[in-house]
């Protein structure tokens, strides 16, 4: 019985681990420093977290975590980031 659940714990980390390794991959420059923390938040949750990690990347992905996060996510091919980046520097 033991065995079985080091086995699901070590299971669950495997599957949170991957979740944030795609949300730092993918998503530290398209959130802000708030938003990113929301997301990271958001992972704690097993269900979403490997949710997340299925969905296909692109727009649908974003919208997804836009809604269940409530965050934003920059779309890097617009100039939505170019006004952004300006207003970072100044």
């Amino acid at each position: 019985m033991a065995l079985a659940i080091e086995a699901n714990m070590r299971s669950r980390e495997g599957k949170l681990q991957e979740a944030l390794d795609l949300l730092f991959e993918v998503y530290t420059n398209q959130l802000s420093q708030i938003d990113l923390d929301r997301a990271i938040d958001l992972m704690d949750n097993e269900r979403k977290a490997s949710f997340f990690v299925g969905l296909p990347q692109g727009d649908v992905r974003n919208r997804w975590l836009e809604r269940h996060a409530g965050v934003q996510v920059i779309d890097q091919s617009n100039e939505e980031l170019d006004d952004y980046n300006r207003k970072e520097l100044d």
